[in-house]
């Protein structure tokens, strides 16, 4: 019988929209105000929610006549969901208090505090999940004790120490911008103008969370409270929700390598992708690779997992009791809950580019009128030096205002929901869940987020024959779901500003970077086939050799008798070369470029450790696997050689981790630090563990040590190694000395021929910035001194302390407040006016 393509729906439940009137209304409400609230992002959130039930209870959603697997009341529900409820309140509390840096012991307790609230948040959100499972434990999912590892690995200290200059701290100021500007369209870079090089995602997960924990955003804030005696913590709220992002992908690759090669593999899929410093260093760094790449990982692990399920098998469904009415719940609920909620702000947003309430600045009350913006930095900035002056906006296109977008994009989106309300089966549903994703990664990268996971999910069909499947694939929700969570921005993007928009992100920053060295920084090195390989040996350390021989066990997968083997098989070898491939052919190239290529290896490497844990009967089979471990072992070891062994001409060995996420791998490594030891040690130890795999009695013993030894390896890496490195690679530590020097904003910090980024993120961009010095310092001082200003601070490199001495003359006392040991690159100098007639010390 042909499988009909929509299934048919219940009945409308028209009076469910007064719900939804009701949610959008407050919404609208919270998006159009002209003041930033305390409780905006709950109470944005709690909107949205209600929204998003009128609007699937309206079309019938809850209303399914199948029997539930089963059936749960709200009382009984009840303790569990304000268990999570409250828990959910003391994560934001607690994390608003490490951001404020308000906590006694802060710097020991923070880190402590947070890991375990957020532990508790995934217990309470587990224990909420398994309601209407009571015979089943939490203990034994697999699925959450990788989580919890990921939680205790990813989340103590990723607060803890400075954004890295420039990425970091540059796309955190394009976020802060953001909410300073009120603007979640156009974002704006201090001495650069729009910025237009990146997609939103990041920003917008930055932003949401700088409001929800409490970031001082406005100009001169974001660290001001360390004069009270604080330690303020932005950085909390910059890089959790990339590592959140990261734990869902690694979850979702769990989910498909356990449907197809048993929960052990699943797992150690999850674990070792984990400690991959690809994946962990990434994960914390406020960057678009993540936010990108693990959207591409949950969508070809969906992608996988609706290939390997039967055409019509149903997902499981489950009942509550609210007030009396039954509700049926299922994964299909979730998954349309969650593209409502990526769907729903947008346009509510962009409708509110027409409506305006004002509560801040009279004429107090609604204000309607077409789409208006102005450019220049927020809150007060505008005319420093560095900053252009403030300017009102047109619209390049005026006649396509937001609110047409606004019917347009919430047209795909009802249409999504409608031709989808009786969808229950679980390969459709998988499928919409990857083309979700695919959205997500297209609106953190653009085309390599849409382009890559498409083509290697296409390959994978083409490779397999599943011609049939083709008409299974959901294409028509694909085309839905993309212009309904991902099109919004950049249509509106483009009729705001143009072609100068599409030629910036589009051409320069996507089709020059591919096919032109577009801020190359790889002058000497090699970039042929060898480059990716390098780092790909770096970046999956200890368990490289792991990988290497675990890809002919993944490619014999393909050919197995059993269709699961054989689907896993494709798509891991598939994954790696297509994306190996786009990215080595690319002209332009960065260490961390190669982070997609990560997954499938690490599923490559769990199913070699699955396999020496089975420990075979068959003899064969078993010695195969210690030629591997052998083969492993070796390359374990030449690695680690060029971790730990620095060569004259050469970058610092200790340096090679750090580069899979820096931008210029030339900069001076600090002679304080020197970790060849650790990193040689760990890379001996993991070969001496896969040495033990000759011996089938000790097999099991030698995985568990290397699953030890990769989980250990992790925690140094992100609990030592990164927090021992920032101070020298961002300028979080300078600044927090300027806000305990100065006595007031009366005595301002300036930024002398830098332009690194951080300085512009850790004061709000409240910093005359001179890129380059002369005739305008000059003008800008007599200007200072003549208003009174008695006392400047400026940061800058140290090579350029003797320059800023020439440029300010004889006028001024130096006092240098910061030294190399603390940051080996840039320094902090307080300059003091001398009275006349007072020579300043040699």
């Amino acid at each position: 019988m042909e499988e009909p393509q929509a299934p048919p729906g219940n009945a409308l439940r028209p009076r469910s929209l007064v719900y939804a009137a009701l949610g959008l209304s407050a919404l609208l409400v919270l998006l159009a105000s002209d003041a930033h609230f305390f409780l905006s992002v709950p109470l944005g959130l709690l909107a949205t929610l209600v929204s998003a039930f009128g609007l699937l209870d309206f079309a019938g959603c809850f209303d399914d006549a199948t029997a539930p697997q089963s059936s749960l009341g709200m009382r009984a529900l009840r303790p569990r969901l304000l268990e999570a409820a409250a828990t959910a309140l003391l994560w934001v509390l607690v994390l608003r208090l490490a951001v404020a840096g308000v906590l006694p012991h802060h710097a020991r307790v923070a880190p402590l505090a947070v890991t375990v609230v957020s532990g508790a948040l995934l217990f309470a959100l587990g224990r909420l999940a398994l309601a209407w499972q009571p015979q089943s434990r939490l203990r034994e999912r697999a699925g959450f004790w990788l989580l919890l590892l990921g939680l205790l690995l990813y989340v103590p200290f990723a607060g803890s120490y400075s954004l890295l200059d420039p990425w970091e701290t540059h796309y955190g100021e394009v976020a802060r911008e953001m909410l300073a500007r009120d603007d979640w369209l156009s974002f704006w870079w201090a001495q650069e103008g729009w910025f237009w090089s990146k997609p939103p995602l990041d920003f917008w997960l930055q932003g949401l969370s700088f409001a929800l924990f409490g970031v001082g955003f406005g100009p001169d804030q974001m660290l001001a409270s360390a004069a009270l005696g604080r330690l303020p913590q932005p950085e909390w709220a910059a890089r959790l929700p990339i590592a959140l992002l990261s734990l869902v992908a690694v979850y979702l690759l769990y989910r498909f390598v356990a449907a197809a090669s048993g929960k052990r593999a699943g797992f150690l899929a999850g674990l070792l992708l984990l400690c991959a410093p690809y994946w962990s260093l990434l994960a914390h760094q406020t960057m678009t690779d993540m936010p990108y790449v693990a959207p591409v990982t949950a969508a070809l692990s969906c992608f996988g997992l609706a290939l390997l399920a039967e055409p019509e098998e149903r997902v499981v469904g489950v009942e509550l009791t609210v007030f009396g009415r039954r509700l049926q719940l299922s994964a299909f609920h979730l998954l349309f809950g969650v593209v409502l909620l990526s769907a729903l702000p947008q346009l509510a947003y962009l409708f509110t580019r027409h409506l305006t309430l004002q509560l801040a600045a009279p004429p107090y009350g609604f204000r309607w009128h077409w789409d208006e913006f102005f450019s220049g930095s927020g809150m007060g900035n505008c005319g420093l030096p560095g900053n252009d002056v403030c300017r009102r906006g047109s619209p390049n296109s005026p006649y396509f205002q937001p609110a047409l977008g606004v019917g347009l994009f919430g047209a795909a989106l009802g249409y999504l929901l409608w031709s989808n309300r009786g969808e229950r089966r679980k390969k459709r549903l998988f499928y919409i869940a990857a083309w979700y994703f695919t959205a997500l990664a297209a609106l953190a990268k653009g085309a390599p987020g849409f382009v890559l996971p498409l083509v290697i999910a296409a390959a994978v069909l083409f490779v397999r024959g599943r011609w049939q499947e083709l008409l299974r694939v959901e294409l028509a929700s694909l085309g839905l779901v993309v212009a309904a969570v991902c099109l919004p921005w950049y249509v509106q993007e483009y009729m705001r500003h143009g072609d100068g928009f599409t030629d910036r992100l589009l051409f320069h920053d996507m089709y020059k970077r591919a096919f032109v060295h577009v801020h190359d920084t790889n002058a000497g090195t090699d970039v042929s086939l060898r480059y990716y390989l390098w780092q790909l040996g770096y970046g999956l350390f200890p368990w490289s050799g792991v990988a290497l021989g675990g890809l002919g066990i993944a490619l014999s997968r393909g050919s197995s008798a059993d269709e699961k083997q054989r689907v896993l098989g494709a798509l891991v070898a598939l994954w790696l070369t297509l994306s190996f491939g786009l990215f080595t052919l690319s002209l332009t190239k960065f260490h961390h470029y190669a982070l997609p290529c990560a997954p499938p290896l690490a599923i490559a490497a769990a199913l070699l450790l699955d396999q020496a844990w089975r420990s075979p009967r068959d003899a064969s089979e078993g010695s195969s696997v210690a030629v591997l471990a052998w083969v492993a072992a070796l390359a374990t070891l030449l690695i680690a050689r060029d971790l730990s062994t620095s060569w004259d001409g050469d970058v610092p060995a200790s340096a090679r981790l750090l580069h899979l996420v820096s931008y210029n791998y030339r900069r001076a490594w600090p002679s304080s630090l020197d970790f060849e030891t650790t990193l040689g040690a760990f890379g001996v130890a993991f070969a001496a563990a896969l040495a033990g795999f000759a011996m089938v009695r000790f097999r099991r013993y030698a995985v568990g040590l290397c699953a030890a030894l990769a989980v250990s390896f992790c925690a140094f890496t992100l609990w030592v190694y990164l927090p021992a490195l920032a101070p020298h690679y961002g300028q979080r530590e300078l600044f927090l000395a300027y806000y305990r020097a100065r006595s007031g904003p009366n005595e301002p910090v300036v930024a002398f021929q830098m332009n690194w980024k951080g300085e512009n993120f850790y004061t709000g961009n409240r910093i005359p910035a001179f890129v380059t010095s002369g005739a305008k310092l000059e003008k800008w001082l007599k200007a200072q001194r003549k208003a009174g200003t008695k006392v400047l601070f400026f940061v800058l490199e140290h090579g350029r302390i003797s320059t800023l001495k020439s440029e300010l003359g004889a006028d001024y006392r130096f006092t240098t407040l910061t030294d190399k040991q603390l940051n080996n690159k840039f320094c902090l100098v307080k300059a003091e006016v001398l009275p006349y007639g007072v020579v300043p010390p040699s």
